[in-house]
């Protein structure tokens, strides 16, 4: 058995490869643009070859290739690698070194899972919609700082539509120069907004069409991007065996500090993409603003924990319980049937 450390860049790589005895069978520095990792790789396979590397922006294309040559490597997410990350020493070469290492020594942590082609299509889909609204309202607060400056002051969503933009445009009081100003962040915010409607066309053909999407908008409060996000952050919903586990990968489990007799929970942990975290509480505020009868049980529970422990932990709460509803429908591909009294505390 061979157990390899990756460390992939744009225009290098560098490998190690150790036995089982730890001794260094292969070290080289890399072209990433030519097959010489495949070349060197390849032969090494039909023995036994493990992989490591850690999260970058190549993780997904050093995962393809490796996987061509009949290798599934373990991606490490870089901020669990702390022996790497507080070296003393840190090269490309000792990197490596250290992940062969803990290959060979089975000290790594756990892998994260690479998603699929379509996922990655998804995901890419949301980030850029996500990106360009980020845009826009960067350009909305622009706008209305300058036009603050002169006086003018706005309401707190009108330049979000066209109507605001041409009203703030054809002020009196703005000079010449702030007009011309304004003029451009509009033609701006203009095209933004319908790159955004183009991705939000295209996303919500992709959910009309995938049952999984479908299934999750029966859920009050969950609609086109919040049942999106959820799908392109778990992928195969019954690679999860239990809700808990749910829970710790989307960050929405609580903290835990344990010594002895000592347990403190705190606050969760953030962990994966906080994208799906504020989508989900998006759609926790909707569901507790919606009046459809299955989801009444969930309200009244909401509006008791609130009262005990406030809103904001209270949403956060039940953005989980609806995240682990939405796993168990996923992977018994039911639809949302509302929740009878025992159920509603049993959901964690």
């Amino acid at each position: 058995m061979y157990h390899c450390g990756l460390d992939g860049h744009l225009k290098t790589t560098q490998i190690c490869v150790v036995n089982d005895a730890g001794k260094r069978v292969l070290e080289e520095n890399l072209d990433t643009a030519t097959t010489d990792l495949e070349a060197l790789l390849g032969p090494l396979v039909r023995d036994g070859l493990r992989v490591g590397l850690e999260t970058s922006s190549l993780s997904y294309h050093f995962n393809d290739r490796l996987m061509a040559i009949g290798v599934t490597p373990q991606v490490w997410p870089a901020n669990k690698l702390r022996v790497i990350a507080e070296s003393r020493s840190k090269t490309d070469r000792n990197d490596a070194r250290w992940m062969a290492e803990l290959l060979r020594a089975g000290c790594h942590p756990r892998g994260v899972r690479i998603p699929t082609e379509p996922e990655r299509e998804l995901r890419d889909l949301l980030v850029a919609r996500h990106l360009l609204i980020a845009k826009r309202t960067s350009i909305v607060q622009n706008a209305k700082s300058i036009a603050l400056r002169q006086g003018v002051s706005m309401k707190k969503r009108n330049l979000c539509l066209e109507r605001g933009w041409v009203q703030l445009l054809a002020d009196p009081t703005l000079t010449p120069a702030r007009k011309e100003v304004l003029a451009e962040l509009h033609s701006a915010w203009k095209s933004l907004a319908d790159s955004t409607a183009r991705f939000t066309a295209t996303l919500e053909a992709r959910a009309s069409a995938d049952p999984s999407a479908v299934r999750l908008r029966t859920i009050p409060g969950v609609g086109l991007l919040s049942s999106l996000w959820l799908l392109s952050a778990l992928g195969d919903a019954k690679r999860f065996n239990r809700s808990r586990e749910v829970g710790r990968y989307l960050g929405v489990a609580p903290s835990v500090r344990s010594s002895a007799a000592v347990r403190m929970n705190g606050h969760i942990t953030r962990e994966g993409r906080p994208e799906v975290r504020w989508a989900w509480g998006q759609a926790a505020h909707a569901f507790v603003r919606s009046r459809a009868s299955q989801g009444l049980l969930l309200r009244v529970w909401f509006e008791e924990t609130a009262k005990r422990r406030g809103k904001k932990i209270a949403i956060t709460a039940l953005a989980r319980k609806l995240m682990v509803i939405a796993w168990h429908m996923l992977k018994e591909e039911t639809e949302f049937r509302g929740l009878r009294a025992q159920e509603v505390s049993e959901v964690r």
